[in-house]
């Protein structure tokens, strides 16, 4: 991961300096000339200049002792050893990612990621498949180093029968030959037995160590776990400062009604002019005699 920076790029000391300012919950040095932040035994990135004005983040084993272990597991078996790291890598390779982007934007911005923010959720508890995998090897190592000593006790056993027909002959109508069971048959099962124990102690070899990096890789996530709680993150996002200023009041009284009705106004003048027409209105007026 390349990340462009505005000032010039600094040396691993000043490097470890600034992360230790800007990111306290992790752990800084530097290896090779390189800084590193790490977040676990297996958990961390080296920061290494790039140019100028720019840096690349790459993974790096923040323990020695677990970097020197993987190496090793190259020299018991190419494949057992590509094995092992693509495991570690899978489960860690999401911390790996988001420690870049808290290092990228140190980086960038000089100030560390700011956690607590609103409807952020508790994460969980990481690390539940690195150990079930890991007991799997585990187990698994376990049931091939006891296959390998049943079949190392087999060829002993086969020694000691080869031992015991290189000395005995068989007599059989005055004549006298060699068992077809004899000492050969018996060197050649303890040997193939050998080869089986031996195949069998280096798969169970192999097992351990992917077992080992598995365990090393889940207490890398909770170490991290750990430090992203312990850096300010509320558990549940940040929690509301109080319960808000208590209303000041109900405002001001309302000024009486207006002034009040005067009167009800002059009288009404009469109905108004009778009608001049017939009566009752619509009827035949009198009869004129």
């Amino acid at each position: 991961m390349r990340v462009q920076i505005a000032q010039p790029t600094a040396s691993a000391q000043e490097l470890q300096a600034f992360f230790g300012s800007t990111l306290p919950q992790h752990e800084h040095f530097s290896r090779g000339g390189h800084a590193v932040v790490g977040a676990g035994l297996v958990t961390g990135v080296v920061v290494k200049q790039a140019g100028p004005h720019a840096v690349e983040l790459g993974w790096e084993i923040p323990n020695i002792g677990v970097k020197l272990l993987m190496v090793f597991s190259i020299f018991a078996g190419i494949l057992p050893g590509l094995l092992l790291w693509g495991l570690v890598w899978m489960v860690i390779s999401s911390d790996v990612e988001r420690l870049k982007q808290e290092i990228a934007q140190a980086l960038t911005s000089g100030a560390p990621a700011q956690g607590g923010a609103p409807m952020m959720m508790r994460p969980a508890k990481p690390g539940g498949a690195a150990m079930a995998f890991g007991m799997l090897f585990a187990m698994a190592s376990l049931a091939a180093f006891a296959y390998a000593a049943y079949m190392f006790d087999r060829a002993e056993s086969a020694d000691r029968i080869a031992a015991s027909t290189s000395s005995y002959r068989s007599t059989s109508y005055g004549s006298t030959y060699r068992s077809a069971l004899g000492p050969e048959f018996w060197s050649s099962i303890a040997r193939h037995r050998r080869e089986e124990a031996l195949a069998s102690g280096g798969g169970g070899l192999v097992n351990l160590l992917i077992a080992v990096g598995l365990f090393a890789s889940r207490r890398s996530k909770l170490r991290a776990w750990e430090a992203q709680l312990s850096g300010g993150a509320a558990p549940m996002g940040m929690p509301q400062q109080g319960y808000m200023q208590p209303q000041q009041g109900y405002g001001p009284p309302p000024q009486g009604y207006g002034p009040p009705q005067q009167g009800y106004g002059p009288p009404q003048q009469g109905y108004g002019p009778p009608p001049q027409g017939q009566w009752p209105p619509g009827g035949q007026g009198p009869t004129q005699g």
